[in-house]
Formats: C-alpha cells, structure tokens, sequence
C-alpha cells in the first residue's frame, strides 16, 4: 500500500515538474545575444580600456554561461593588445585561447547567423595578427577559413547585414592584388572580388544598418572611410565620411589616430594635429604611442620646433618593431632642417641603421637613404616637409629662394 502510493507519488511529482517547466523561461538556452551589457564592454574594447573590460567579461560569463558571443567580443582584447604592442611574447603567450574560443562558440546555436560570423571574425583577427609577426602560412590558412565561413554564411543569411561588413574589406583588397598573385591565391583559395565590389557591399550596409542599434556601425564608417582613402584614392571622399558624428576623434584612440590620418592625406594637416592634439588619454586606456608618432611627423610638416618631443615619446615608449628606423629618420630631418645641426642629423641616421626592423616600407626606405650616407640640401628637404604636409605656399615660398 505504501509502495503503491509512494510510486503514484513520484508520478504525480514527475508531471507536475513537467507541467510547471512549460511555463519558465528557458535560462540555459545556448544563444548569440548582442544584449546591453554586451555592447557595454564591446565599447569599452574598441575605446581601449581593455582592463577594466576583462573584469566585465568575467562577470558576464559567470552571469550569462550560455550566451556564446562573448567569446567573440572577449577576442577583441586579444587582438587590439598584439596589433598595438607588436609583442611576440605575449602573443605566443595567449595563441591557443583562439581554438578554445573558437571550440566554445561551435557549442552554440547553429541556426543563429552568428555561429559562422563569431568563428570568421576571429579567424581574421588572428590571421592579421599573424601577419605582423611574419606567421604568413598559418595567417593564409585562417584567412581562407575564414572566408569560407563568411562566404558560407552569406548563402545562409543573405540579410544578416554584419556578414557584408567583414566581406566588403576582403573583397575590396583581393581587387587591389595584381592578376599574377591572384593565379598564386587560387592554389589555397577559390574567394575572388573586386574593389568596385567591396565598396558597394559596405555602402549597401551603412545604409541598411540602423546606426544607433547595429553593434558594428563604427567599424562600418571606418571601413567605408578606409576603402575610400587607400583603396579608392579619394581622400577627399574619406574625409567627408570621416566626419560622421558616430566617429569621436577626442574620446576614442582608435578613432583619433584613423580621423586624424584620414585628415592628414586630405591636405588638411593642421586639423589633424588639432585632433591629435585634442584627444586626451584616460589611465584605464591601453596606451597606443603611435598617436605621439603621428603628432610628431605633421608638427614636422608644419616645421613646428617641438616635433621632436613627440618623435622621441614614441622610441622611448614603443616596445614594437615597425616604424622604428623612419622614426630616427623624422628625427634626423628634425634635427636639420629645424635646428640646423649636421652633427645630430648623421647620429640620428645612425640609430636609424642600428635600430628596428627594416619590415615594412617605411622603415625600408629609411634605412636606404641611412645607407646613402649623404646630407641633403636643407632647404630643399624644407620643401620636401611642407608638401607632405600640403603647404604648398610655404614651399613654393622656399623655393623660390633657391639660386
């Protein structure tokens, strides 16, 4: 008798339970969820306070186990810290957590169009890390994996608007690779595009995006602004793009150094400066010395007497490889055509051959004309200084005084 209704008992319990769950909300649903506080520490990210957002991942994973997205936010930090510092070290510290993102994210919803969006977007983020530390094969790879899942996600949702947002970038620079590197490409990759077609993509996105929801809408402005400057040649086009109110110069590092650049190329030098000059770093923010780098070169351009100071903050404070000999050069200039001093210019060309990498262009052509060994006419490297900086009067004023 027992038996009988302690068996009736649990039955009885068992459908109750039942019946009861239909009316909870289901917590532990595994999902792709851009919610409030999610967009919280992704700004915090992309304004560089990168501590004070890795305390705020630890929560949100701790509050939200389920919502898979915050490995792609968390992938950012990562990212942001090896692009900027250019330390090996660290990278190679932190290489493997890209796998252990990318294994907790394939745990997610496989219907949401975030779940191949999540994984490409870190793939590319790596993969152009990789390429600052000359990682070329292993960056190729990710990169085609990456399109893959793009490319992938674009037949399954063709109006899930962020997919475009990454494709645009890619298609627009496989346009700029000359037909003999494209048959090279083919062998790892079948992904093709065209400049025309990438600029379309990421314009059909700034005008389908609500700017004020969509979580991306600053990378969408940058893009487009980017495509226009480097890829199009229409600086004046980039300006204007620029110049959206969504894009804050004097809040955002990021955004300072990419207005201020953008700036500079359109012949307006003195407002870039101002930007530069304006933004003014928190103690939370990652420090991005480049900023100092950039001051320094357009005072150059505008022979302003103080351009060294900031030359100098970048080599002093910059543990990175890359603009390191054309820093010593900018130095050297300074030296010569604003102080008048040989004996510091050939010094200054000096470091530039003992110090840094010659990886990129700049720092490539720099250590050349070290090589040359050779003095330039002050007055023609003056002009040289201001029509970079696009005073083209004052140049032409100094010409003028050549016999």
């Amino acid at each position: 008798m027992l038996k009988s209704a302690f068996c009736f008992s649990g039955k009885t319990v068992t459908l109750t339970l039942f019946l009861f769950s239909l009316y909870i909300p289901q917590t532990n649903a595994q999902k792709f969820e851009f919610d409030r506080e999610l967009k919280t520490i992704y700004e915090d990210i992309t304004q560089l306070n990168l501590e004070r957002a890795e305390t705020s991942i630890a929560s949100y994973k701790t509050d939200n186990p389920n919502n898979f997205l915050v490995y792609h936010v968390e992938n950012y930090i990562d990212f942001f810290r090896c692009f900027i510092d250019e330390d090996y070290e660290y990278f190679k510290s932190i290489r493997n957590q890209k796998d252990e993102r990318l294994s907790k994210i394939q745990e997610g919803d496989k219907s949401s169009p975030y779940y191949n969006f999540s994984q490409a977007e870190i793939l590319l983020q790596w993969a152009l890390v990789r390429l600052k530390f000359e990682e070329y094969t292993t960056a190729l790879l990710e990169m085609n994996r990456a399109i893959s899942l793009l490319e992938e996600n674009d037949k399954l949702f063709p109006n899930f608007i962020a997919n475009k947002k990454s494709l645009s970038a890619l298609h627009a620079l496989v346009g700029t690779i000359p037909e003999s590197y494209k048959n090279i490409l083919s062998w790892v990759s079948s992904f093709n595009g065209s400049i025309e077609q990438g600029y379309n993509e990421i314009k059909e996105v700034e005008d389908k995006m609500a700017i004020d929801e969509f979580p991306f809408a600053s990378e969408v402005l940058v893009i487009k602004s980017l495509i226009e400057l480097h890829i199009l040649n229409r600086s004046e086009l980039a300006y204007k793009s620029s110049q959206s109110e969504y894009l804050d110069p004097f809040q955002n590092p990021l955004l300072c150094f990419i207005v201020a650049n953008i700036a500079h190329n359109a012949g307006k030098n003195d407002e870039a400066i101002h930007i530069l000059e304006s933004y003014k770093p928190t103690l939370s923010q990652h420090p991005l010395y480049y900023l100092d780098y950039l001051k320094g070169i357009y005072k150059l351009n505008r022979l302003d007497t103080d351009s060294d100071l900031y030359i100098r903050r970048y080599l002093n404070y910059f543990q990175g490889r890359h603009y390191i000999k054309e820093a010593y050069q900018k130095l050297a200039w300074h030296t010569w055509v604003i102080e008048g001093d040989s004996v510091e210019y050939r010094r200054n060309m000096t470091f530039c051959l003992l110090k840094g990498e010659d990886l990129i262009d700049e720092d490539k052509q720099a250590q050349n004309l070290a090589h040359q060994k050779i003095l330039p006419n002050r007055t023609l490297l003056k002009v040289r200084l201001l029509s970079d900086g696009a005073y083209l009067n004052e140049a032409l004023a100094e010409l003028e005084q050549l016999d």
